[in-house]
Protein backbone atom coordinates (compact mmCIF):
# COMPACT_ATOMS: atom_id res chain seq x y z
CA UNK A 1 0.00 0.00 0.00
CA UNK A 2 1.59 2.94 -1.02
CA UNK A 3 1.86 6.02 1.34
CA UNK A 4 0.32 9.49 1.06
CA UNK A 5 2.50 11.81 -0.99
CA UNK A 6 1.40 14.91 0.44
CA UNK A 7 2.18 16.54 3.97
CA UNK A 8 -0.52 18.03 6.53
CA UNK A 9 -0.48 21.60 6.32
CA UNK A 10 0.90 23.86 9.63
CA UNK A 11 -2.37 25.11 10.43
CA UNK A 12 -3.85 21.76 11.09
CA UNK A 13 -1.41 20.81 14.08
CA UNK A 14 -4.06 18.79 15.87
CA UNK A 15 -3.69 15.23 15.41
CA UNK A 16 -5.35 11.96 17.09
CA UNK A 17 -2.42 9.67 17.86
CA UNK A 18 1.20 9.06 18.26
CA UNK A 19 4.36 9.63 16.09
CA UNK A 20 1.67 11.14 13.32
CA UNK A 21 0.51 14.55 12.50
CA UNK A 22 -3.16 14.14 11.95
CA UNK A 23 -3.28 10.01 12.09
CA UNK A 24 -6.03 8.42 14.08
CA UNK A 25 -3.57 5.57 15.13
CA UNK A 26 -0.19 4.62 16.40
CA UNK A 27 2.78 4.61 13.75
CA UNK A 28 0.93 5.44 10.29
CA UNK A 29 0.49 8.48 8.19
CA UNK A 30 -3.33 8.42 7.74
CA UNK A 31 -4.49 5.14 9.07
CA UNK A 32 -7.07 4.70 11.55
CA UNK A 33 -5.43 1.79 13.62
CA UNK A 34 -2.31 0.20 14.54
CA UNK A 35 0.79 -0.56 11.94
CA UNK A 36 -1.12 -0.06 8.65
CA UNK A 37 -1.00 2.71 5.92
CA UNK A 38 -4.85 3.46 5.39
CA UNK A 39 -6.57 0.63 7.22
CA UNK A 40 -9.31 1.16 9.35
CA UNK A 41 -8.53 -1.79 12.19
CA UNK A 42 -6.00 -4.15 13.10
CA UNK A 43 -3.58 -6.41 10.54
CA UNK A 44 -5.74 -5.32 7.76
CA UNK A 45 -5.59 -2.66 4.52
CA UNK A 46 -8.35 -0.58 4.31
CA UNK A 47 -10.88 -2.46 6.40
CA UNK A 48 -13.04 -0.89 9.65
CA UNK A 49 -12.96 -3.86 11.97
CA UNK A 50 -10.93 -7.36 12.57
CA UNK A 51 -10.35 -9.73 10.86
CA UNK A 52 -11.30 -8.34 7.32
CA UNK A 53 -10.66 -6.90 4.06
CA UNK A 54 -13.23 -3.99 3.72
CA UNK A 55 -15.45 -4.48 6.82
CA UNK A 56 -17.32 -2.89 8.99
CA UNK A 57 -17.61 -4.44 11.97
CA UNK A 58 -18.66 -8.06 13.23
CA UNK A 59 -20.88 -10.60 12.06
CA UNK A 60 -21.88 -8.66 9.09
CA UNK A 61 -21.71 -7.46 5.18
CA UNK A 62 -20.84 -3.89 6.16
CA UNK A 63 -23.59 -2.09 8.48
CA UNK A 64 -22.52 0.52 11.40
CA UNK A 65 -24.22 -0.35 14.48
CA UNK A 66 -26.11 -3.16 17.00
CA UNK A 67 -29.15 -4.91 16.26
CA UNK A 68 -29.99 -2.28 13.56
CA UNK A 69 -30.98 -2.44 9.64
CA UNK A 70 -28.94 0.55 8.51
CA UNK A 71 -28.23 2.67 11.75
CA UNK A 72 -25.41 3.65 13.43
CA UNK A 73 -26.49 3.38 17.11
CA UNK A 74 -28.21 1.65 19.21
CA UNK A 75 -32.40 0.83 19.35
CA UNK A 76 -32.84 3.78 16.62
CA UNK A 77 -34.49 3.37 12.82
CA UNK A 78 -31.80 5.54 11.33
CA UNK A 79 -29.98 7.89 13.56
CA UNK A 80 -26.52 7.36 15.06
CA UNK A 81 -26.89 6.96 18.47
CA UNK A 82 -29.21 6.37 20.98
CA UNK A 83 -33.04 7.37 21.74
CA UNK A 84 -32.81 10.03 18.77
CA UNK A 85 -34.81 10.29 15.45
CA UNK A 86 -31.77 11.49 13.23
CA UNK A 87 -28.74 12.69 15.00
CA UNK A 88 -25.87 11.28 16.31
CA UNK A 89 -25.47 10.76 20.02
CA UNK A 90 -28.20 11.28 22.97
CA UNK A 91 -30.70 13.17 23.67
CA UNK A 92 -30.26 15.66 20.55
CA UNK A 93 -32.32 16.61 17.47
CA UNK A 94 -29.51 16.59 14.77
CA UNK A 95 -26.42 17.06 17.24
CA UNK A 96 -23.69 14.58 17.49
CA UNK A 97 -23.39 14.00 20.84
CA UNK A 98 -24.46 14.66 24.64
CA UNK A 99 -25.78 18.07 25.62
CA UNK A 100 -24.12 20.35 22.87
CA UNK A 101 -24.64 22.54 20.33
CA UNK A 102 -23.07 21.23 17.26
CA UNK A 103 -20.47 19.48 18.74
CA UNK A 104 -20.11 15.69 18.33
CA UNK A 105 -19.64 14.81 22.10
CA UNK A 106 -19.20 15.66 25.68
CA UNK A 107 -16.29 17.74 27.26
CA UNK A 108 -14.46 17.45 23.55
CA UNK A 109 -12.67 20.32 21.12
CA UNK A 110 -14.07 18.79 17.98
CA UNK A 111 -14.37 15.28 18.71
CA UNK A 112 -17.78 13.00 18.33
CA UNK A 113 -18.12 11.49 21.36
CA UNK A 114 -17.67 11.48 24.92
CA UNK A 115 -14.62 12.98 27.22
CA UNK A 116 -11.93 12.90 23.78
CA UNK A 117 -9.90 15.37 21.65
CA UNK A 118 -11.10 14.29 18.21
CA UNK A 119 -12.87 11.09 18.71
CA UNK A 120 -16.21 9.58 17.91
CA UNK A 121 -17.46 8.35 20.35
CA UNK A 122 -17.05 7.72 24.50
CA UNK A 123 -13.86 7.19 26.20
CA UNK A 124 -11.88 6.98 23.17
CA UNK A 125 -9.22 8.75 21.42
CA UNK A 126 -10.11 8.81 18.25
CA UNK A 127 -12.91 6.43 17.71
CA UNK A 128 -16.22 6.06 16.28
CA UNK A 129 -18.26 4.05 19.18
CA UNK A 130 -18.40 3.26 22.48
CA UNK A 131 -15.58 2.67 24.88
CA UNK A 132 -13.10 1.46 21.36
CA UNK A 133 -9.73 2.70 20.43
CA UNK A 134 -10.76 3.73 16.58
CA UNK A 135 -13.77 1.52 15.81
CA UNK A 136 -17.12 2.40 14.72
CA UNK A 137 -19.73 0.50 17.30
CA UNK A 138 -19.97 -0.31 20.62
CA UNK A 139 -17.48 -2.52 22.13
CA UNK A 140 -14.91 -3.03 19.37
CA UNK A 141 -11.51 -2.22 18.41
CA UNK A 142 -12.00 -1.05 14.90
CA UNK A 143 -15.22 -2.50 14.06
CA UNK A 144 -18.17 -0.13 12.90
CA UNK A 145 -20.73 -2.13 14.22
CA UNK A 146 -22.70 -5.34 15.04
CA UNK A 147 -24.81 -7.87 13.08
CA UNK A 148 -25.87 -5.60 10.84
CA UNK A 149 -25.79 -5.27 6.83
CA UNK A 150 -25.56 -2.01 4.64
CA UNK A 151 -22.13 -0.66 2.55
CA UNK A 152 -20.67 2.22 1.21
CA UNK A 153 -21.47 1.90 -2.04
CA UNK A 154 -23.75 3.14 -5.41
CA UNK A 155 -26.98 2.57 -5.57
CA UNK A 156 -28.12 1.42 -2.01
CA UNK A 157 -30.83 1.72 0.38
CA UNK A 158 -28.31 2.75 3.51
CA UNK A 159 -25.25 2.65 1.44
CA UNK A 160 -22.40 4.99 1.78
CA UNK A 161 -22.67 6.45 -2.55
CA UNK A 162 -25.21 7.79 -5.20
CA UNK A 163 -28.64 7.55 -5.54
CA UNK A 164 -29.44 6.02 -1.96
CA UNK A 165 -32.31 6.92 0.68
CA UNK A 166 -30.23 7.54 3.58
CA UNK A 167 -26.41 6.98 1.89
CA UNK A 168 -23.45 8.49 1.99
CA UNK A 169 -23.39 10.11 -1.54
CA UNK A 170 -25.49 12.19 -4.04
CA UNK A 171 -28.96 12.91 -4.47
CA UNK A 172 -30.12 11.33 -1.00
CA UNK A 173 -32.87 12.46 1.56
CA UNK A 174 -30.43 11.80 4.90
CA UNK A 175 -27.12 10.30 2.89
CA UNK A 176 -23.61 11.94 3.33
CA UNK A 177 -23.67 13.73 -0.72
CA UNK A 178 -24.91 16.52 -2.59
CA UNK A 179 -28.37 17.53 -2.40
CA UNK A 180 -29.84 16.29 0.65
CA UNK A 181 -31.57 17.39 3.79
CA UNK A 182 -29.48 15.89 7.05
CA UNK A 183 -26.42 14.74 4.49
CA UNK A 184 -22.95 14.73 4.28
CA UNK A 185 -22.74 16.60 1.17
CA UNK A 186 -23.92 20.00 -0.76
CA UNK A 187 -26.34 22.41 -0.37
CA UNK A 188 -27.75 21.05 3.22
CA UNK A 189 -28.77 22.00 6.60
CA UNK A 190 -26.87 20.17 8.66
CA UNK A 191 -24.68 17.61 6.04
CA UNK A 192 -21.25 17.27 5.66
CA UNK A 193 -20.79 18.98 2.26
CA UNK A 194 -20.68 23.12 1.09
CA UNK A 195 -22.68 25.48 1.77
CA UNK A 196 -24.35 23.93 5.53
CA UNK A 197 -24.50 25.82 8.99
CA UNK A 198 -23.05 22.74 11.14
CA UNK A 199 -22.21 20.19 8.32
CA UNK A 200 -18.56 18.78 7.07
CA UNK A 201 -18.19 21.05 4.19
CA UNK A 202 -17.39 24.27 2.65
CA UNK A 203 -17.83 27.50 4.57
CA UNK A 204 -17.96 26.18 7.86
CA UNK A 205 -16.60 26.91 11.33
CA UNK A 206 -16.25 23.27 12.61
CA UNK A 207 -17.17 21.48 9.41
CA UNK A 208 -15.62 19.21 7.73
CA UNK A 209 -14.88 21.04 4.40
CA UNK A 210 -12.81 23.87 2.83
CA UNK A 211 -11.00 26.42 4.42
CA UNK A 212 -10.69 25.21 7.73
CA UNK A 213 -8.07 23.68 10.46
CA UNK A 214 -9.27 20.47 11.32
CA UNK A 215 -12.27 20.16 9.08
CA UNK A 216 -13.03 17.23 6.57
CA UNK A 217 -13.30 19.07 3.12
CA UNK A 218 -11.27 20.33 0.58
CA UNK A 219 -7.42 21.38 -0.01
CA UNK A 220 -6.32 19.51 3.21
CA UNK A 221 -4.09 16.94 4.26
CA UNK A 222 -6.00 14.83 6.79
CA UNK A 223 -9.18 15.93 5.89
CA UNK A 224 -12.27 14.23 4.39
CA UNK A 225 -13.24 16.57 1.16
CA UNK A 226 -11.80 16.96 -1.90
CA UNK A 227 -7.89 17.25 -2.96
CA UNK A 228 -6.95 15.13 -0.66
CA UNK A 229 -4.75 11.79 0.40
CA UNK A 230 -6.82 10.17 2.44
CA UNK A 231 -9.79 12.02 2.83
CA UNK A 232 -13.71 11.35 2.53
CA UNK A 233 -14.11 13.18 -0.64
CA UNK A 234 -13.68 13.73 -4.07
CA UNK A 235 -9.70 13.21 -6.10
CA UNK A 236 -8.88 11.18 -2.88
CA UNK A 237 -6.48 7.93 -2.68
CA UNK A 238 -8.66 6.11 0.06
CA UNK A 239 -11.20 8.52 0.69
CA UNK A 240 -15.14 8.23 0.75
CA UNK A 241 -16.12 10.02 -2.32
CA UNK A 242 -15.80 9.98 -6.46
CA UNK A 243 -12.83 9.10 -7.87
CA UNK A 244 -11.02 7.00 -5.32
CA UNK A 245 -9.21 3.29 -5.24
CA UNK A 246 -10.83 2.63 -1.65
CA UNK A 247 -13.15 5.15 -0.82
CA UNK A 248 -16.65 5.12 -0.68
CA UNK A 249 -18.12 6.96 -3.91
CA UNK A 250 -18.78 6.91 -7.26
CA UNK A 251 -15.47 5.45 -9.73
CA UNK A 252 -13.68 3.08 -7.02
CA UNK A 253 -12.56 0.84 -6.45
CA UNK A 254 -13.56 -0.98 -3.03
CA UNK A 255 -16.16 1.88 -2.28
Amino acid sequence: IERPKNEPRQEEPIGGGSSQPQGLGNDQDQGWGNNQAQGLGNGQAQGWGNDRAQGWGNDRAQGWGNDRAQGWGNDRAQGWGNDRAQGWGNDHAQGWGNDQAHGWGNGQAQGWGNDQAQGWGNDQAQGWGNDQAQGWGNDQAQGCGNDQAQGWGDEQAQGWGDEQAQGWGNDQAQGWGDDQAQGWGDDQAQGWGDDQAQGWGNDQAQGWGDDQAQGWGNDQAQGWGDDQAQGWGDDQAQGSGDDQAQGWGDDQAQG
